[in-house]
């Protein structure tokens, strides 16, 4: 006890010792800081007077100046005006490039979104995305939210010519394809000329390459490649690319970049009163958006003699997902024009059970069905990713 009750004077002496040491080096700091600060301010704002007054002046080398901007750095005046743009260029960014127009458009849309930029004069240097927030009280929506992304929707792929060869668009999480050389032509392409793409992974995020290679009879193959990156000042609307490949073939490709996007990621099952295990279907299911424009995202596509097997009612798709930007609504409409077979028998018959309609999601809705009275239901389910 009695080294203990010695050690506590000791103790606040050297506390004591400290904080004045601590403060006669952090005072001389504190004043150096700030006092170069204020000058070097007051340098670069006399120089931006004196490049105006040389650039703008009547003559006489002289320039009115608003005293009240100059203490509060209003974003109207003139000054601020000069020094923004100069940012600008200095960053690499156009102020023309994007307008804020379209933060808008997006306000208050079921009135849970809201747009962080509630002023005219709000920095246009700032990515869309950012102004753009939800306050919902849905928790599902609001984890979904916090999951956006930047997302590039691939729409179509549509060769200018018979196209017979490989194509793909990938990323390190995406992998989009065709083959054409695996199977008979129309397999690959659909009425409209398009590939029917196939796709493993997740929706495309970022950035993605596309390389093409097509064989020719001389052994020699031609091939095409592209790199695209997200650019968070010119999204969601529809880009149209025409690839070249080396021997003077085009390709078209039809994307959309958004962003505050996510993956909605689909299965579709058919529940049949039949019971049986096995079924086969033919026909088509896509997705719809707002921002796709006139096209769409094919999920499923057969034709009546090359049906797909569905094994314990789960339907085999294409692809799984759709990216869609979270903060509109309809989040996603899926169409389905579907014929189901119970059983091969029934193939031979050609009796065929047909399940057709939209299907429009809102936010908070994950599952929706398409009945047929006499034979079951088609169920969509849909979750964030």
């Amino acid at each position: 006890m009695p080294l203990s009750v010695a050690a506590e004077p000791e103790r606040a002496c050297w506390s004591a010792i400290f904080c004045s040491l601590q403060a006669c080096i952090s005072e001389p700091i504190r004043f150096i800081h700030y006092g170069t600060l204020d000058v070097v301010r007051r340098l670069f704002f006399n120089r931006g007077v004196r490049e105006r007054a040389r650039g703008t002046g009547t003559g006489t080398g002289e320039e009115t100046v608003n005293p009240a901007d100059e203490q509060t750095g209003d974003k109207n005046s003139p000054a601020a005006d000069d020094d923004y743009s100069e940012q600008l260029a200095e960053y690499g960014h156009n102020s023309d490039r994007y307008d804020g127009s379209n933060c808008g458009d997006y306000y208050d849309t079921d009135g849970d979104w809201s747009e962080i930029c509630a002023y005219d004069d709000y920095r246009k240097d700032i990515p869309p995305s950012l102004k753009i927030g939800y306050h919902g009280d849905s928790i599902n929506v609001s984890m979904a939210y916090s999951l956006s992304r930047d997302l590039v929707e691939l729409l179509s792929v549509r060769p200018r010519f018979p196209f017979v060869g490989t194509f793909v668009a990938f990323n390190d999480r995406s992998h989009y394809y065709c083959n054409s050389q695996n199977g008979p032509l129309h397999r690959n392409v659909d009425s409209q000329g398009n590939l029917i793409l196939r796709a493993e992974g997740a929706a495309l995020e970022d950035y993605f390459r596309i390389k093409v290679e097509i064989p020719e009879d001389d052994n020699r193959i031609d091939t095409a490649n592209y790199v695209f990156y997200v650019d968070p000042y010119f999204c969601n609307s529809v880009i149209v690319h025409t690839m070249p490949t080396r021997y003077f073939r085009d390709i078209d490709v039809f994307f959309v970049p958004m962003y505050r996007a996510i993956q909605a990621s689909l299965c579709v099952n058919l529940d049949l009163t039949s019971g049986s295990g096995c079924s086969y279907a033919y026909g088509e299911i896509t997705a719809h958006h707002e921002f796709y424009g006139d096209f769409n995202v094919l999920l499923f596509q057969c034709g009546e003699d090359d049906m797909a097997e569905v094994v314990d009612g789960r339907l085999p798709l294409l692809r799984t997902w759709a990216a869609v930007p979270m903060y509109l609504e309809p989040l996603l409409i899926i169409k389905l024009n579907l014929s189901v077979f119970t059983n091969s028998d029934h193939v031979n018959d050609g009796h065929a059970i047909s399940f057709q309609g939209d299907l429009t999601f809102y936010h908070d809705q994950y599952e929706k069905t398409i009945c047929n009275a006499d034979h079951g239901t088609v169920e969509v389910q849909i979750g964030y990713r």
